[in-house]
């Protein structure tokens, strides 16, 4: 499939992101390389924050991975959940997460449960390259700890 990489539904993403971390979850875009990188980088981001005093809900972040799969079958799955690993708060952060993406008008699909991941259906990934920004864990604590600031 083309990609004119006019930003369109990543822009969608990173305001998502955004409004979430709004909402004390951490967001990450391309965490770690597959699942088990991601966690590790986000308990590491965690970590990071914590010690700077930020109060965390949750976090959602997708991986390389997740990139390289929306870019051949157009699907971005989303992995969500709570720092302390308690089942019922993750599934509290999961809904938090599927509700704003599917109110940035995203085409969402999510079994309801801890253990599986949200999907973004229809998702052509048309992320423009820009090197003004950062992303990964370095964008995302500025991300978060400039919404916190804000307040």
């Amino acid at each position: 499939s083309s990609n004119n990489f006019n930003n369109y539904n990543f822009s969608k993403l990173e305001e998502a992101f955004k409004k979430l971390a709004e909402k004390s979850i951490v967001t990450v875009h391309n965490c770690g390389y597959d699942f088990e990188e991601g966690v590790e980088d986000i308990f590491e981001l965690y970590v990071h924050l914590f010690n700077n005093k930020y109060q965390t809900q949750g976090f959602c972040f997708y991986t390389f991975e997740d990139v390289e799969e929306a870019i051949n079958d157009e699907i971005l799955k989303i992995t969500f959940g709570d720092f302390q690993r308690d089942e019922n708060k993750s599934l509290e952060i999961g809904k938090i997460v599927y509700s704003q993406l599917v109110d940035s008008g995203f085409d969402v699909n999510w079994d309801g449960s801890v253990n599986s991941q949200i999907e973004i259906q229809n998702f052509k990934w048309d992320k423009k390259f820009d090197d003004e920004k950062e992303y990964e864990l370095e964008g995302a604590y500025e991300l978060f700890a400039g919404v916190k600031n804000e307040k």
